[in-house]
């Protein structure tokens, strides 16, 4: 019997109403659903697949939870962006005989490790499934940024701060500060600085086996590391941020083999549009 855990957003009510009819109808259907509106610190129980309703920051939620175990997400599209997530609300029925029928495909997305240490202690360790940022505060003067790849001295620089991100994250916060679109089938690591005080300064693309550091000079008040735009770490003078590719993945159950990143693009972000076409 197929096994479901169902996680919806706990503060948009339409996302709570939507997963009770889910749950409804995988019972209905002879699947053991799970519905957490609270949702677990931990998943305790052994689930198929997990079923995750909102937006793309439920998602990245969610995956923190599901992806180190191995399940596979499909994502139901409630408010929000929704890039990454397929399926819209009235077309719930139709995913959930999909997957009891099997009738889906698993795409595979890329996640990054990242460990803070503090003189000889780790003083944190994160999933990201987006990107790590590196930034100063609101009121703050610019960072003064120390960038290794493999223990290897790479640039030091005044910046605003420092994005290292997923293929998948390069939509996100690493586009808006001037890094490339990658294609999440491509595994790499994108390192995007944040206004740097430079004409020369560029993002790079390097491999999924290096790995990567950043330490900050200098004592700031403010100084923030940021996973996912969800969780935070404020770090102080010669913390190290270590950023490498992460063994775990991240499943999102795809039900159409068509399913095509470039069109996503342009629906979602009306990527290569002209100016009268937006």
């Amino acid at each position: 019997m197929l096994k479901v855990i169902i996680l919806p957003h706990p503060h948009r009510e339409e996302a709570c109403r939507l997963a009770e009819r889910i749950i409804d109808y995988v019972t209905s259907r002879n699947i053991e659903g799970r519905l957490y509106e609270d949702w677990p610190e931990k998943i305790r129980e052994d689930f198929d697949v997990g079923i995750v309703i909102g937006g793309d920051g439920t998602l990245l939620r969610a995956s923190k939870l599901l992806s180190p175990l191995g399940i596979p997400i499909l994502g139901i599209k409630v408010g929000g962006l929704g890039f990454l997530l397929d399926i819209v609300p009235e077309d719930y029925k139709f995913a959930v005989d999909k997957l009891l029928n099997g009738d889906y495909y698993i795409e595979k997305r890329g996640t990054l490790e990242v460990i803070v240490e503090s003189e000889d202690m780790i003083k944190g360790k994160f999933l990201a499934i987006n990107d790590a940022v590196v930034s100063k505060g609101t009121f703050a003067r610019m960072l003064e940024i120390t960038l290794f790849v493999n223990d290897r001295l790479v640039a030091r620089y005044p910046a605003d701060g420092i994005i290292v991100s997923t293929p998948t994250g390069s939509t996100a916060y690493s586009l808006s500060a001037g890094g490339p679109i990658v294609s999440p089938n491509l595994d790499c690591i994108l390192v995007t600085p944040i206004c740097p005080h430079s004409l020369f300064l560029r993002p790079l693309l390097l491999n999924p086996k290096d790995t990567i550091e950043i330490v900050v000079g200098e004592k700031h008040e403010e100084v923030m590391l940021t996973v996912d735009g969800q969780v935070g770490l404020h770090l102080d003078t010669e913390d190290r941020v270590r950023v490498s590719f992460s063994n775990i993945q991240c499943k999102l159950i795809r039900l159409s083999k068509n399913s095509d990143f470039f069109n996503t693009l342009r629906e979602k972000l009306h990527w290569g549009e002209g100016i009268g076409d937006a």
